[in-house]
């Protein structure tokens, strides 16, 4: 019998990009071709100049300090929004917020999500396009899938 693990971390934001897209909040194509589209497109690693509308996921820890098969993962979802008034991306960011803040016992695709919970809500910054960010981290508790 073979041991239940926790998801790795590439799991674990794919699933993420899927639910947000589930749940009509963003366009997720995993090749990471978009067209047009008035949704913002999910990336991961780093942020592309087009197009405007975009989030990107990336994961900046893996703590299996309190248990090793129950991790917390540390995300960072950084939003942009197109134009230039600042509001529009923190209207962006609260909305994914809601949507998985405290998200407890879900299942996103294939990964078991015991408690997701936005940990840090960054401050907003211009882009060199003049295209307003924001970086908010969540950490999330998995189960073994």
């Amino acid at each position: 019998m073979t041991a239940a693990r926790a998801p790795d971390t590439t799991a674990l934001e794919d699933a993420l990009a899927r639910h947000l897209h589930t749940l009509g909040l963003v366009r997720y194509e995993p090749t990471g071709v978009y067209g047009t589209g008035t949704l913002p497109a999910v990336f991961f690693g780093a942020m592309p100049d087009a197009p405007n509308d975009a989030i990107v996921i990336n994961t900046y820890n893996d703590d299996r300090s309190r248990d090793d098969d129950s991790p917390d993962y540390y995300l960072q979802i950084r939003g942009r929004r197109a134009g230039r008034n600042p509001q529009d991306v923190d209207q962006l960011m609260d909305v994914i917020c809601r949507a998985i803040h405290d998200a407890s016992h879900q299942t996103w695709g294939s990964v078991r999500v015991l408690l997701c919970r936005r940990v840090v809500r960054a401050p907003r910054a211009p882009d060199t396009n003049g295209r307003w960010t924001r970086p908010d981290s969540y950490r999330i508790t998995v189960n073994p899938s």
